[in-house]
């Protein structure tokens, strides 16, 4: 019976000790909206593997000595994440950064396996269980609620105050015209003279052939912030954020107004997730979802925090290729079809935002414009290598789409092709002496003729819904100011530069 009881409660402390990384993962990330309940299947497998471990080591060591092993083993690998964070920080590079976290992990182990071995000498085991797990649970447990806290605060602050919602009044947006719409985010492209003076790329024969398509395309464009959540925020909800300074989720693909207007008038919502680490990902509120790779960013940040990610992309094994094909970047051609073809047998109407991560880093396309298929779950480093050779082929794809669009959706589809900001001085190769680069963005826009007439040259993102409703509501929009911001060197607050861009 003590045999029993015995074994019992080390495979209860290895369940609790399998299942704090993923609460561990949560408690960090649950703002960004990433969260998905794979991550919580991966640390029930690595349950069952420990279980069938401890079993076998059981047969050769003490039992208690071989729960302590595997629990040592377990926190010290998830561990690796930060340590490498810490070293890059630190030394701000990659170089030697695995090599020290693992050097660290296994000092880690150390520690944690003797300390273990001298308390149950002196204390009663199931008390060293009770505390060390104490020690794990109770500051990831204090994180969470603070965390979620934080995301209510933040949600409430910019739906409330900041967006000013009586001034939104839903009632004013009663359609009765029913075209489908496809907002499409081009990460980082730049607009035109951007391209041309800073990066010397010709980019006439890509617009000229969206203009051919019946698009607008603004000549002295500019996004209203310099960061892709507060754009995106600004957007949605028809009006300026600049509450918080960082991404918020829950005002982009959740519960912003342009939603609830879409809804209010029966229209379904289509997401396009970028794939790579956007930490932008399907809410669950979405009519469909359509996500890229084999598993999405939350598995991939889950499993960096281990050795495992460097192992899967390192050039020595060779079976790294094999990888490659689980974490890949979204194509929006591919994307686009699928969404069009879903529903070309309802009658629904839908509106479809896709956030491609391109041309932004990392790269997407070989020279040839073959897929060059990325491993690593961060974004990678900026340059206009990198930039000057995706932008070619995501032009060309770019085009493919917009046939494929205009070809099999017969509403008169409203079409948003833009991009959130333009390039930045980080960027490697770039050479800038305008500190404002990062504002003057791609904006072209496919309207249908009953509101092409609304349509202005300087129209910002903040525009955005604005105009589409007017199509829809066959109603003269009323335009917001438009006003731009950039971070500013404490990166947490955001300057006016209205003025200086006018």
């Amino acid at each position: 019976m003590a045999n029993v009881f015995k074994s019992s409660r080390n495979y209860l402390f290895l369940l609790l000790i399998s299942f704090w990384p993923s609460l561990n993962f949560t408690s960090i990330n649950i703002n960004q909206n990433l969260i998905s309940l794979d991550i919580y299947e991966i640390s029930f497998y690595l349950f069952l593997f420990v279980s069938i471990t401890y079993f076998f080591l059981g047969l050769i060591f003490d039992k208690d000595k071989s729960t302590i092993i595997l629990s040592a083993v377990i926190i010290s690998l998830f561990l690796f994440g930060g340590y490498e964070s810490l070293f890059i920080s630190l030394f701000n590079t990659i170089d030697n950064s695995a090599i020290f976290s693992l050097v660290l992990c296994f000092i880690s182990f150390l520690l944690l396996f003797f300390v273990l071995i001298l308390l149950i000498k002196k204390y009663n085991f199931l008390i060293i269980i009770i505390f060390f797990i104490s020690f794990l649970y109770l500051p990831t447990i204090v994180r969470l609620l603070i965390n979620l806290d934080q995301q209510k605060l933040v949600s409430n602050i910019s739906l409330e105050e900041n967006l000013d919602q009586k001034k939104i009044n839903n009632n004013k947006f009663m359609f009765n015209k029913f075209h489908n719409v496809y907002f499409i985010i081009l990460d980082q492209y730049a607009r035109k003279d951007i391209l041309q003076n800073i990066l010397n790329f010709d980019n006439t024969a890509f617009l000229n052939q969206l203009k051919k398509r019946d698009f607008f395309v603004s000549v002295n464009s500019h996004s209203n912030y310099n960061r892709t959540g507060l754009t995106l925020s600004t957007s949605f909800n028809m009006n300026y954020y600049t509450e918080v300074n960082t991404y918020n989720n829950y005002l982009i693909t959740q519960n912003s107004k342009s939603h609830s207007i879409f809804k209010d008038n029966s229209y379904d919502f289509i997401f396009v997730e970028s794939g790579g680490n956007s930490e932008i990902a399907c809410s669950g509120k979405e009519n469909y979802c359509i996500k890229s790779g084999n598993f999405g960013d939350d598995v991939a940040l889950f499993i960096k925090m281990t050795p495992i990610w460097r192992l899967m992309r390192t050039q020595y094994f060779n079976i790294y290729r094999y990888f490659e094909s689980l974490y890949v970047l979204t194509d929006l051609d591919h994307a686009i079809e699928m969404a069009i073809l879903k529903y070309k047998d309802i009658d629904k109407k839908y509106f479809l935002f896709a956030h491609i991560l391109s041309p932004h880093e990392p790269q997407r396309f070989n020279e040839d414009c073959s897929k060059y298929l990325v491993l690593n779950p961060e974004l990678g480093h900026p340059s206009s290598s990198q930039y000057l050779t995706d932008l070619p082929c995501l032009n060309e794809q770019v085009i493919k789409t917009i046939d494929y669009i205009l070809e099999n959706d017969q509403t008169d589809p409203i079409i948003l092709l833009q991009s959130d900001h333009g390039i930045s001085h980080e960027m490697q190769g770039i050479i800038a002496s305008d500190k404002l680069i990062r504002l003057k963005n791609l904006m072209t826009f496919k309207l249908p003729n009953n509101c092409k007439k609304y349509y202005y040259d300087t129209i910002s993102p903040v525009n955005n819904m604005h105009l589409v409703f007017s199509c829809l509501t066959d109603k003269k929009p009323n335009f917001v100011k438009d006003k731009y911001f950039f971070t500013n060197q404490n990166k947490f607050e955001l300057d006016e530069v209205t003025g200086y861009l006018n």
